[in-house]
């Protein structure tokens, strides 16, 4: 029998030595808790984004827009993309 062939797997580098943050805005609703409507608590995890943000962080965004009318939700995402771009951060973004 021949002997089996060694493999050298590489090794991926951990998230923390890509990216400082990985931030996430992903599905949205209102908050009864905290008194939120759906727009408000879209707006505050946005700001929440924008604030930790930096060139090095990796940004998940699902439906951005969803909570308002479609001319404004295309405001809101072109102004969220705008100031994301100018900070040079890696973005996946699903607008509908």
């Amino acid at each position: 029998m021949s002997p089996s062939p060694r493999y050298r797997y590489r090794r991926s580098p951990p998230l923390s030595s890509i990216h400082d943050h990985l931030l996430t805005r992903l599905s949205n609703d209102d908050d009864i808790e905290k008194n939120l409507s759906t727009f408000a608590n879209e707006m505050a995890s946005c700001a929440m984004i924008l604030g930790l943000a930096s060139s090095k962080s990796l940004i998940l965004v699902d439906e951005l827009g969803r909570a308002t009318s479609p001319k404004e939700g295309v405001g809101i995402v072109h102004a969220i993309a705008e100031e994301l771009i100018k900070l040079k951060v890696k973005l996946c973004v699903q607008c509908i």
